[in-house]
């Protein structure tokens, strides 16, 4: 899925058709790359406290985390070239300076 950073229009893919894969093989240094420091730290306590099967488990999820985490950051989901509907872009806080 894409996104778009609605400050700058910068357009970012959150994961790709092999996600999982790489999620598999390379665990917390996946996370790491995309930038999803939480996942960096919680993937590392959980394979640490389940003796490595939490590997087996993360890349079932790893498409929503990588999703969740633009969402959060306020980025607009992309479809094609249209715009998700019902969601406001236009929502930036200001501030007016009383002069």
């Amino acid at each position: 899925m894409q996104f778009r950073n609605p400050l700058n229009g910068y357009v970012e893919s959150s994961t790709g058709s092999a996600s999982w894969l790489w999620c598999f093989l390379f665990g917390a240094f996946y996370f790491l790359v995309k930038g999803n420091w939480k996942h960096v730290f919680l993937s590392i306590i959980f394979a640490l406290c389940t003796l490595g099967i939490s590997w087996f488990v993360y890349p079932f999820y790893v498409r929503k985390i990588n999703d969740a985490k633009y969402l959060r950051a306020g980025w607009v989901p992309v479809t094609g070239n249209n715009e998700v509907p019902g969601i406001n872009v236009n929502v930036v806080n200001t501030t007016q300076n009383n002069t």
